[in-house]
């Protein structure tokens, strides 16, 4: 009733739920229980790029780049203007050796950021680079210090990923 009552759909609740369970059995390095708990997980609902993308990052840590290309490419079929799917992949591709195919997915991940950043008004037009970079969308906060997916792609693009 907790699911439905917040507005979420029960299918949603129960992916968050089988998501959740996945990273603890993972974390408990119960791999086949973790793969079968994803599985489930976007059985439940398969339309949620952030689901997908979990699971991608399970299997592309744990060597299965195959894999999570097939998890990436759904998470992307899911929400193409998700910018967190482009630069993860990317990264995964570039640690994999596949240096074009990385660059050209996050390059793509920095454009729909910077898309993301101009459609919420974070942006002043008439001098874009003067605004403090806002963590949320992805990009340096006003601290100087880089966001959590700035400093993945950053990392990624130096090959430290």
């Amino acid at each position: 009733a907790g699911v439905a009552h917040a507005g979420a759909s029960p299918d949603l609740g129960l992916a968050h739920l089988l998501a959740a369970w996945a990273d603890l059995e993972w974390g408990r390095g119960d791999l086949d229980a973790t793969r079968a708990l994803f599985g489930r997980a976007v059985e439940a609902h398969s339309g949620q790029a952030w689901l997908w993308r979990s699971y991608a990052a399970f299997e592309a840590q744990e060597g299965d780049v195959y894999v999570a290309r097939h998890c990436f490419a759904r998470a992307v079929r899911a929400d193409p203007a998700a910018g967190e799917t482009w630069a993860e992949w990317g990264a995964v591709e570039k640690a994999d050796g596949n240096e074009d195919r990385g660059s050209v997915y996050l390059r793509r991940a920095v454009e729909l950021f910077t898309r993301r950043d101009f459609a919420s008004g974070n942006v002043d037009r008439e001098s874009p680079l003067r605004r403090p970079w806002s963590s949320k969308a992805g990009a340096f906060t006003g601290s100087g210090k880089p966001g959590r997916i700035d400093q993945y792609v950053y990392d990624a693009a130096r090959g430290s990923v």
